[in-house]
């Protein structure tokens, strides 16, 4: 049985494994830079939520449609990839947006010198 097999037939495992995947890969771009900008990180840390309930969601739309093959399966895993992708782009606009005003206030401060 592979890897994949084994996680998906154990939902507490792959959740672990989802979790661990998308705040690994998000943490150093994302997160990190962001720790100590007060509530911000709460926000980021609420979509990073969403992607890994997303993403978890569509490893099993993707694993029930593998199984039953119907059209209702195959359009539930489009739409929690979809949310995923929303998600991801959420983030990346929020990250940008707070980039975009560190900026602002660097040039700012620049000016003053």
């Amino acid at each position: 049985m592979s890897i994949y097999q084994q996680l998906v037939n154990s939902k507490p495992k792959l959740m672990v494994a989802v979790i661990i995947a998308v705040f690994g890969g998000l943490a150093i771009p994302f997160l990190l830079p962001h720790v100590f900008h007060g509530s911000h990180i709460f926000h980021l840390l609420l979509h990073t939520a969403g992607i890994v309930l997303a993403t978890f969601l569509t490893i099993l739309g993707v694993n029930a449609y593998n199984e039953l093959r119907t059209k209702k399966m195959a359009i539930t895993a489009i739409a929690f990839s979809l949310f995923a992708a929303s998600e991801i782009l959420e983030n990346l606009k929020t990250v940008d947006r707070f980039m975009l005003i560190e900026v602002h206030e660097l040039q700012g401060s620049m000016d003053q010198i």
